[in-house]
């Protein structure tokens, strides 16, 4: 069952979520402008996978994400099952 059609506060939180991460990604933007995080936010949109194919990840990029297995060698740590990920609860 989805909350957020159903429970205001559930709803609420999700908006703020979504903005949060918004801002969050314009300001890493400026940062990391190669891969035009103030525009696409992150979502892997067809701009934003032709900037990977051209330039790599970048150390913020989501590797639990299965589309970005082809983009290696990663900078950083190797990408997590989201099975094995951490959990809050």
């Amino acid at each position: 069952m989805k909350g957020d059609t159903s429970v205001l506060s559930i709803a609420a939180a999700s908006i703020l979520a979504k903005v949060t991460r918004d801002r969050l990604m314009r300001q890493l933007a400026v940062d990391y402008p190669l891969w035009s995080l103030d525009t696409n936010k992150g979502y892997p949109c067809h701009w934003h996978r032709t900037a990977l194919q051209g330039y790599g990840p970048s150390a913020i990029h989501r590797r639990s994400w299965a589309f970005m297995d082809n983009f290696v060698p990663w900078s950083g740590v190797p990408r997590i099952d989201r099975f094995d990920a951490p959990t809050l609860f």
